[in-house]
């Protein structure tokens, strides 16, 4: 039999664990079908959800008197488990509207040290009940100010102090350093934590990965956090990266144009969001 060609322009490879190959044509209409599968488990899910924590209310009311404090942390597990699957629930749509470019970036001028400022010190309780310290900023030079949403921004600077943070070791840091270079403002979040593996490489910026260690220590959290961040980032016309090493601590960067993105403006405009 001869040999298939290696490269063909009309084809692309199919999902891991499966045998043959899509044509690109197919794609882009597998991706809507994938979206909107998601949308409506997401919201099939709402429903369920909200009936049961209504009767868990019920019960909890009526019964919580009676039991004693032992078996009233089986309220507690379940309270907050609902809180994990509503949030999750939330970080799904989110997702999917980011992935499919549905959500329209508010650009304003924005003064991004000052932003990680505000997210450093919204987090210094968190980092002191973690005994993590918090460095001040390292900013390097004059530093311009950038053409972005800073509501998403700064959900960007969250996520990955909140994460430098959480999977720190007890004593660590975290420094948050702010540069400029050629035409691109860059953040980068390192910590003195456990570091990654380097066989989850490919795997951090995944839906649901979580480090080993996270999952041991039990650290609440749903895994698509990064996954979300990035994705806000590339929507600014951006990119996100890491640099780890195991039990040496993380760093976490991205870098967005300093300037509002042409293709960026374009495609909003098309889909109208």
């Amino acid at each position: 039999m001869p040999e298939k060609p290696k490269d063909n322009p009309t084809e692309i490879a199919a999902d891991p664990g499966t045998t043959g190959s899509v044509p690109v044509e197919a794609a882009p209409a597998q991706g809507e079908r994938r979206h909107d599968y998601l949308l409506t488990l997401v919201h099939e899910f709402r429903n369920p959800l909200a009936a049961l924590a209504g009767a868990v209310d019920i019960l909890e009311d009526e019964l919580r008197p009676y039991l004693d404090p032992e078996k009233r942390e089986f309220f507690d597990i379940v309270e907050i488990s609902l809180v994990r699957l509503n949030q999750m629930l939330d970080e799904m749509l989110e997702l999917t509207a980011l992935e499919g470019r549905e959500i329209k970036l508010n650009y304003e001028v924005a003064d991004v040290a000052a932003l990680c400022r505000d997210v450093l010190a919204e987090y210094e309780p968190r980092a002191e009940v973690f005994k993590v310290t918090l460095n001040r900023i390292k900013a390097e030079g004059d530093l311009p100010k950038v053409e972005c949403d800073p509501e998403l921004i700064t959900r960007v600077i969250a996520n990955l102090v909140s994460n430098a943070v959480k999977y720190n070791k007890p004593g660590g840091e975290v420094t948050v350093s702010v540069s400029a270079r050629d035409g691109n403002l860059r953040v980068a979040v390192a910590d003195t934590g456990t570091g990654i593996p380097e066989a989850d490489f490919a795997k951090v910026f995944t839906r649901f990965y979580r480090a080993p260690e996270v999952r041991q220590r039990k650290i609440a959290g749903t895994g698509l956090g990064l996954v979300i961040a990035k994705n806000i980032v590339e929507l600014h016309g951006g990119e996100m990266s890491f640099a780890s090493r195991a039990g040496h601590g993380s760093t976490f960067w991205f870098a967005i144009p300093v300037k509002r993105p042409e293709i960026t403006e374009a495609k909003n405009d098309e889909t109208g969001s």
